[in-house]
């Protein structure tokens, strides 16, 4: 719902979750990034809202944590 701009102040301290913006996160294997209908769902449906969508490899980011910290710095320049 959209509120103005005094409503909204009047509303903020309450810190509602209601009142958050909303961000999908989509866990797709390696290959479903590309032509995946399942995303393609999630992106429309967040779409209608005007939230973004975070497409991610879960399995693939936990072959990466387990990896020696130097291996870990092939896929993260930022690793310490």
């Amino acid at each position: 719902m959209r509120l103005e701009k005094e409503d909204q102040a009047l509303l903020n301290p309450l810190c509602l979750m209601t009142a958050k913006p909303a961000i999908y996160v989509a866990n797709v294997d390696e290959k479903g990034f590309e032509n995946n209908r399942l995303l393609d769902s999630v992106r429309e449906y967040a779409a209608k809202e005007g939230a973004p969508v975070v497409a991610i490899c879960a399995a693939l980011e936990a072959e990466i944590a387990d990896l020696s910290d130097e291996d870990k710095k092939v896929f993260s320049p930022m690793w310490p």
